[in-house]
C-alpha cells in the first residue's frame, strides 16, 4: 500500500514535469523570449517618454524664471535706451523659439532624442548665461 501514489501526487507531478519540458522546449522558449523583449520596449518607452517630461518640465521653469528676469530689467531700462530693448527683444525672442522647438519635437529613435537633448540643454544654457550677461553687466 505504501507504494502506491495518490493521484493528486501523481497530477502535481505531472504539472512539474510539464513545466520543466516548457522550459527546454524552442517554442516556449521563444514565447518567452518575446515576451521579455516586449516587456523592455515598452520600459525603454516609458523611459523616454519620462525624459521628455522632465526636460520639458525644467525647460518650462528656466523659460519662465528668464521670461521674469528679462520683463523686470526691461521695466528699469530707459525708453530711449534702443540697444538694451533690441538686445531683450531679441533674448525672449530665442526664449520663445526654445519652447517652440521643445514642444514641436516629434520623436522618432533613441539616438536622436539623445542628440536632440544634449543640443537643447547646451542651447538653453547659453541662453541662460545670455540673459544673465545682460542683466548684470546693464544692472541699473
Amino acid at each position: 500500500m505504501n507504494s502506491i501514489i495518490s493521484p493528486r501526487a501523481s497530477g502535481e507531478s505531472d504539472v512539474v514535469n510539464s513545466q520543466k519540458n516548457r522550459m527546454h522546449d524552442p517554442w516556449y522558449k521563444a514565447i518567452e523570449d518575446r515576451n521579455n523583449l516586449i516587456k523592455a520596449r515598452e520600459d525603454q518607452a516609458h523611459e523616454l517618454k519620462v525624459s521628455v517630461q522632465h526636460l520639458k518640465d525644467e525647460s518650462l521653469k528656466i523659460n519662465n524664471k528668464n521670461e521674469r528676469v528679462l520683463d523686470e530689467f526691461r521695466k528699469m531700462i530707459s525708453a530711449s535706451d534702443d540697444e538694451l530693448h533690441a538686445k531683450t527683444d531679441e533674448l525672449i525672442q530665442k526664449i520663445s523659439e526654445m519652447k517652440n522647438r521643445l514642444e514641436e519635437y516629434r520623436f522618432e529613435s533613441k539616438a536622436k532624442w539623445i542628440s536632440f537633448k544634449c543640443e537643447y540643454i547646451h542651447k538653453m544654457n547659453e541662453l541662460e548665461k545670455a540673459v544673465s550677461s545682460l542683466v548684470v553687466s546693464n544692472h541699473i
